[in-house]
């Protein structure tokens, strides 16, 4: 059997004993009891189940998932744009004027700097194909006329793009 050694002064009460036990006549020495009964254990952590994070975060998981795709629909516009205008006038932002507007741009817009070097570095690389800019003219609901500008390297998979 398990023993606890607790200080003089300490007072002990449980409900499975029937009288509380006093322990403040012996003075010079600790007295040792039996450990306390099972009701006054701490519970065991693995017991619990997980917490679930609540409707909060996913109030907080769907905000952020919005600025996510917003930030991502800029990134990739002045990604095409960056490619585009370093291919048709040179990497350089000092030659290439409409580079270094665009570029001041996209610092305004908050791009990120790697970001910006990784399309520069792609528009110099000889694999990239080069972006076209496409015109689509098409009728929408009730029968609306819509031009759609489009900046594509691939025309066969945004021709289906806007048809969808």
């Amino acid at each position: 059997m398990q023993r606890l050694l607790l200080p003089t002064n300490f007072a002990v009460n449980c409900p499975y004993r029937l009288a509380k036990c006093s322990v403040t006549q012996h003075t010079s020495r600790p007295m040792v009891l039996p450990l306390p009964c099972p009701s006054t254990k701490p519970r065991s952590r693995l017991l619990v189940p997980p917490v679930e994070m609540g409707r909060r975060s996913a109030k907080i998981a769907l905000r952020k998932g919005k600025s996510d795709a917003k930030k991502a629909k800029i990134y990739g516009r002045v990604g095409k744009k960056i490619i585009q205008l370093a291919k048709a006038g040179g990497a350089d932002p000092t030659t290439n004027a409409a580079l270094d507007t665009l570029l001041r741009q996209a610092k305004d817009l908050g791009v990120p700097k790697d970001v910006v070097e990784r399309n520069l570095k792609r528009a110099t690389d000889s694999k990239q194909g080069d972006y076209q800019a496409v015109t689509y003219e098409a009728y929408g609901p009730g029968g609306t006329g819509l031009v759609v500008f489009c900046l594509t390297d691939n025309l066969n998979r945004t021709a289906s793009d806007v048809k969808a």
